[in-house]
């Protein structure tokens, strides 16, 4: 089947009718219970039709192929059934053994026209009565594999007295009733001793269950699930369509691709692209609809983020390794990836090591794919080289860069927090300062010629909680400015980020000992890195690019382009954020014209991206051409213009995108 969807100011409704049909296809397909044999229409409430004419043969076989649909079951497909029931009215006691025959359809009196499939155990029957049994072979339901086409049909072998009675009633019901040679014996059963072809009517069915047919396997190739990429990126989407019925191509051809925060499809066919998904976490199905009306989806998720970081390498001790923090499931990496998860932020963690996975999720089985457990974080580490039984991370950064996930994926952005080992343990303090430059500059010497360097975020330590030496930590916190504003001015790019005073304002409750935060206190740390971040890295929170995204989820959308206007009040996206309106509703009059001043309004989060103009013609412009005039107010909050007692002119606002 195939799906079109028009855009009409009914696109919304389009979209629910859509989702509610799709919702109701993917509920699972029904298995079918029916019947064959002459009674087929009645299941298991047998009756006799009538009684004007009785056979009563009590040692006969009967096939019931019938003329009348419903009397046989022809498969539509390649399927496996399962035999269930067998009900009868019987006349007098005596044993039933019921079979199931394949028919060609040739003939209902030839024996080389039926080919057993499954002959039943056989019944007891008592006398006058309804009766509903299992049908089984060797005490189980039996199953039969059928090819599109073939058709079944039910019989049965009865002896010792008339069971069932075949009824001469004209209901045209041509039934077959055979003697013992003219068809091949299945393990020397049935058996009979008269051959018969005649309009009959049997009181016998036998019940068969029907599975549903298999949905269409549909199997998205691209994008790689859990992918995240930043606004506007143009993302390639792929899928394949395998069905036991249908043509393959003609199903990925039709098939239908949604996500749960786009208002409409994304796109339809095997593969497309697109640049127009909104900021957040999609979750993005490929669905495909057969001749049956069977679906089958597959689904994914991916984020859309405001902006990439990249790779960050965590560079510490046990606070950055956390295996100290008394939580198994938390660290400042785990927090800072919450963070950034949650403002929809692109990144991935690198490092050497995954100890202390610390509650970070798995998104695959290899290093590559492993985006978010590693880290360079030690235990006991301390500045420069190595001590017995302490990693010098200077010594083992040339090591680290090259092992793990860090050797083939480089970072963009480095995190250290380092010295609270050394001064805690009284390493060459006075030089403690000065081994961080060393560290960044040997950080930087890694980086292959042509590569990009990435940006250094150095840390102040968290406080000391033993007297002793917390001004030793206050003292080297503070030497730290002056060795990040000498890499500064080297042109390196290198950040200072605090991470001593909030965690000092409330030590007793973000610390779990002298040393190390506890869970608190890791959410504070992640906290203050991640507003370093943004504050290097984030997208701008003004401008027209922010103002389409708070809006419309992307500023790629074709909805969120300057040019359209989407509630249709004549007012372009470009003009709506020019004024500080909202672009989802309509808007009457923009300006005021109070004492001969008309004014414009100026969007709180417009500044330099935006020029504003006000033009004034006698004639809209048909003959005297809309020419700027200067304006008597033009600031930050509005645009206005005082005109003369005998102004006449027409005016009008003019916003323009700042070049």
């Amino acid at each position: 089947m195939k799906i079109q969807f028009f855009k009409s100011l009914a696109t919304s409704i389009a979209r629910l009718a859509f989702l509610l049909a799709l919702a109701s296809r993917l509920q699972a397909a029904p298995e079918t219970n029916l019947y064959i044999g002459d009674a087929h229409a009645m299941g298991q409430s047998i009756t006799s039709v009538d009684s004007s004419h009785v056979y009563g043969i009590s040692e006969l076989t009967i096939i019931m192929p019938g003329d009348a649909s419903g009397i046989h079951y022809t498969a539509e497909s390649d399927q496996q059934i399962t035999l269930t029931e067998v009900n009868f009215l019987s006349v007098q006691s005596g044993n039933l053994t019921p079979f199931v025959a394949l028919w060609d359809g040739v003939s209902t009196s030839a024996a080389d026209s039926y080919t057993f499939l499954a002959i039943g155990d056989t019944i007891a029957s008592p006398a006058s009565t309804v009766v509903n049994a299992s049908f089984e072979v060797d005490g189980e339901n039996p199953t039969l594999d059928l090819s599109a086409g073939q058709t079944i049909v039910a019989g049965f072998y009865q002896v010792g007295g008339k069971v069932v009675n075949v009824i001469e009633s004209g209901h045209a019901n041509t039934d077959y009733v055979y003697g013992g040679n003219s068809i091949a014996a299945v393990n020397g059963e049935p058996s009979a001793n008269s051959v018969y072809n005649y309009d009959s009517f049997v009181s016998f069915n036998i019940g068969i269950n029907i599975p549903p047919t298999p949905e269409p396997t549909v199997t998205i190739s691209s994008p790689t699930p859990g992918s995240i990429f930043e606004v506007c990126d143009s993302i390639q989407f792929a899928a394949t369509v395998s069905d036991d019925e249908d043509d393959d191509s003609a199903l990925e051809a039709s098939l239908v691709w949604t996500s749960d925060l786009e208002d409409e499809p994304l796109g339809t066919g095997a593969s497309f692209s697109t640049n127009r998904l909104r900021v957040g976490t999609h979750t993005i199905s490929a669905s495909s609809t057969d001749s049956d009306l069977d679906v089958g989806t597959d689904t994914i998720s991916l984020t859309i983020a405001q902006w990439n970081l990249g790779a960050i390498w965590f560079i510490g001790d046990s606070i950055t390794q956390s295996n100290a923090d008394g939580d198994a499931n938390g660290s400042p990496r785990k927090s800072l990836y919450d963070l950034l998860i949650a403002n929809n932020v692109a990144f991935s963690f690198t490092g050497h090591s995954t100890a202390n996975i610390d509650g970070l999720p798995s998104t695959g089985t290899t290093i590559a794919s492993n985006l978010y457990q590693y880290h360079s974080g030690i235990s006991g580490s301390v500045i420069g080289d190595n001590l017995p039984g302490r990693a010098g991370m200077t010594e083992r950064t040339p090591g680290f860069w090259t092992t793990g996930r860090l050797a083939t994926v480089k970072p963009n952005v480095v995190l250290i927090m380092l010295g609270t080992n050394d001064i805690d343990n009284l390493v060459d303090i006075e030089n403690a300062p000065n081994r961080i430059k060393i560290l960044v500059d040997t950080i930087l010497a890694q980086v292959e010629e042509g590569d990009p360097s990435p940006a250094i975020f150095v840390a102040q330590i968290p406080p000391n909680r033993n007297s002793s030496k917390q001004q030793l930590v206050i003292d080297f916190n503070t030497a730290l400015t002056d060795i990040v504003a000498t890499l500064q001015t080297e042109g390196k790019d290198v950040t200072l980020v605090d991470q001593f005073s909030r965690i000092q304002e409330n030590a007793s409750e973000l610390m779990r000992d002298n040393l190390h935060t506890n869970a608190a206190g890791n959410d504070v740390l992640a906290e203050q890195w991640y507003e370093a971040l943004v504050s290097r890295f984030g997208p701008a929170t003004t401008g027209l690019r922010s103002w389409q995204i708070k809006h419309f989820g992307t500023p790629c959308g074709l909805t969120a382009d300057p040019s359209q206007d989407p509630d249709h009040d004549g007012q372009s996206n470009l003009l709506e954020y020019a004024l500080g309106n909202n672009p989802h509703t309509p808007d009457l009059a923009s300006h005021d014209l109070t004492g001969g001043v008309i004014s414009f309004p100026k969007g709180a989060d417009v500044h330099t991206d935006i020029r504003y103009a006000i033009e004034e013609s006698t004639d809209l412009g048909i003959k005297d051409p809309w020419d700027e005039v200067t304006p008597s107010v033009n600031n930050d909050e509005e645009i206005s213009y005082t005109m003369t007692s005998e102004t006449t002119d027409f005016f009008r606002l003019k916003v323009t995108q700042a070049q």
